[in-house]
């Protein structure tokens, strides 16, 4: 810690300075198109022109030749010539420098290979008038765009610098602050923080969609655009389906039942989870962004309110888990929103949503329970109104019911912990009934208007008519270890990455601690036994399946083993924080060896069994040094 003012504030300046040099030279590095003189001569000198194809003037020279005239009258960077459709067969391209519409100087040529849909020539000069003229004169048509001088220097740049920045002055930070106290105030700002990083995200217009993917299939990539990771084939389900239905929306002025989509009447609401102008909307809070900003904006909202509001809620439930043991609890929230099954299911499919409404629930039962206020418990009861709306509406029972299950053991402990302090006055009993018949009208209202989509919905094969028993699922419980991989390598020679996706849940060592705490050191805790009573419970589903019946009335024929797999990574990591807030001593040296090692063992079996020859020798030394080091 600094004691002295003035030297903290010199180290901070310093901090600060050093931190916008390398989010400068770092984004440079990365957005760089040309040399550095000339990306330099472009900022000061950046006189950029975009002539569309519907703008290209096209001439003739004294030999019949057509050419494509431009007026620069300036410096000239770079030209940049982007294609509609890949070129079919190389061409060549010769650029004239036009004198007093008289003289006309040979300044460049390029060569446009086969494939291409950008070709890029710098200039480095200044001119008056400028000629393109193409050896294969049908690639004139094939012309989207030609662009002059476009430089690094633009939004994307911009972004790239701020994100850089932030983390890079994070990092320095910890040399010139007191660590503890930064934490602490972090900690007690997290609400603006996160507030802080939605409002940046829908200034800029940051999504996680993989809707890039439309660029790459339209052969128009735009690179630049994607700032981070890349867009992924895989996701098809988003970026091809459920996000241009997005847009189809935007044009249907957000109708309930859309004529666009199909050319006839589309239950928008219900199966498709579209944003509408609706009063039910309220049940899905994250699309009201595109009901009050643009497609874009609306876009950048829908991403990372969710994101922000996953972590900050995880967090807040397993402090309520943890008994407010902050890095148990920030592990946990660590642990729900970056799992690879969290990421990968991140849209449609209401995973997200799920676990945000599931765990809100929780923790406004435990604030009601804990509070006899009545106007704040009518404000807990209206936010448990719209989570338990929200959940039925995400219309997914695979994971719908398993993860009920779930919530519905957490609620069960929060009552039994709560029950004596907490009394409920005929007022209470009133708002209780009160909220309980406004949810019931809200789902008939919606079962009424969107009664032909549920009918049909039932009656299909998938998922209407399915009928699963579970079972079939041992190697799977260890199948986490090879999700680390995913992001570097998602091509799997069985299945694919969003079907193996689990929560890196660390199974068995929550189960081996829960056992130790409750027989060993002999703490009966409610919360454990009934996590270890759902972990047990989802786990024989998982690995020997039920009968029929009960299968039948608990609904879980609906929920596939595979898909009931995330729900127990889920319940697995609620398990192992909560047995570790509570664990008091510790084993034998040699005990944790023998038990870690025969751990790794059976890990990486299981991982060798369940993805074959996806895993490497690296990988599988990898995973072994990893599990090793954590058990």
């Amino acid at each position: 810690m600094i004691s002295n003012q003035k030297k903290a504030i010199v180290y901070y300046i310093i901090c600060l300075v050093i931190s916008v040099v390398i989010a400068l030279t770092l984004s440079y590095s990365i957005s760089k198109k040309n040399n550095f003189s000339i990306d330099f001569k472009l900022l000061l000198n950046s006189k950029k022109q975009t002539i569309s194809y519907k703008d290209l003037d096209f001439q003739i020279d004294n030999q019949n030749n057509k050419y494509i005239f431009i007026n620069v009258n300036g410096y000239v960077g770079n030209i940049n010539i982007y294609f509609k459709h890949l070129i079919d067969k190389e061409s060549g391209l010769r650029i004239y420098n036009i004198i007093n519409n008289e003289n006309i100087n040979f300044i460049s040529s390029a060569i446009i290979s086969q494939k291409l849909f950008y070709k890029s020539i710098t200039i480095d000069n200044s001119f008056s008038d400028l000629a393109l003229l193409m050896s294969d004169t049908e690639n004139y048509d094939n012309i989207k765009k030609i662009t002059v001088n476009e430089s690094i220097y633009n939004k994307y740049f911009l972004i790239r610098f701020l994100l850089i920045f932030i983390v890079v002055f994070f990092i320095f930070s910890h040399f010139i602050f007191n660590i503890k106290l930064m934490y602490e105030k972090i900690y007690k700002y997290k609400y603006l923080i996160g507030f802080s990083v939605v409002v940046f995200a829908v200034v800029f217009e940051l999504n996680g969609s993989s809707l890039a993917m439309w660029q790459y299939s339209t052969d128009s990539i735009c690179k630049e655009s994607v700032l981070i990771g890349k867009p992924r084939w895989l996701r098809g389900d988003e970026w091809c389906v459920y996000t241009p239905i997005l847009f189809s929306q935007n044009i249907s002025d957000y109708k309930y039942f859309n004529d666009i989509l199909r050319g006839t009447k589309t239950d928008m609401f219900l199966f498709y989870a579209q944003p509408v102008k609706n009063v039910m909307s309220v049940f899905r809070p994250f699309l009201s962004g595109f009901l009050i900003f643009d497609m874009a904006r609306g876009l950048a909202f829908y991403w990372t309110a969710k994101i922000v509001s996953l972590f900050l809620l995880s967090l807040m439930f397993f402090m309520m888990l943890t008994n407010n043991k902050k890095l148990l609890a920030l592990l946990g929230a660590i642990m729900v929103t970056f799992a690879p099954a969290v990421q990968w299911w991140f849209t449609p499919n209401g995973m997200v949503e799920m676990l945000i409404f599931g765990q809100l629930s929780i923790l406004m039962l435990y604030k009601y329970m804990d509070n006899n206020n009545f106007i704040r418990r009518f404000l807990y009861l209206s936010a448990i109104f719209i989570c338990c709306g929200g959940y039925a509406l995400t219309v997914y029972p695979p994971w719908q019911i398993p993860f009920a299950y779930v919530f519905a053991g957490v609620a069960l402990w929060v009552i039994l912990e709560n029950r004596k302090q907490c009394s409920i006055k005929l007022k209470d009993f009133l708002s209780i009934l009160f909220f309980l018949l406004l949810l019931i009208i809200s789902l008939l209202y919606i079962f009424n208007k969107s009664a032909d989509t549920i009918y049909a919905l039932m009656h299909t094969v998938y998922p209407g008519k399915r009928f699963e028993t579970g079972g079939g699922m041992i190697g799977e419980l260890f199948q986490s270890w090879g999700n680390i991989f995913f992001s570097i390598k998602d091509v799997l020679p069985v299945s694919n990455v969003c079907e193996r996706s689990s929560f890196i849940d660390l199974f068995p060592i929550g189960l081996i601690l829960s056992l130790w705490v409750i027989f060993k050191e002999k703490t009966k805790d409610r919360l454990l036994i009934i996590l270890l009573a759902c972990v047990v419970l989802v786990g024989l589903w998982c690995v020997a399946g039920v009968p029929k019946l009960f299968a039948e009335i608990s609904l879980m024929r609906m929920s596939p083993a595979n898909r009931t797999l995330v729900v127990f990574g889920f319940v697995n990591v609620m398990l192992l924080i909560r047995a570790l807030s509570l664990v008091k001593t510790s084993m034998k040296y040699n005990k944790i060896i023998i038990i870690s090692t025969v751990l790794t063992v059976v890990a990486v079996s299981c991982a060798v069994s369940v993805y074959g020859h996806y895993l490497t020798l690296g990988m599988i030394l990898i995973i072994a040094v990893l599990s090793l080091i954590i058990f």
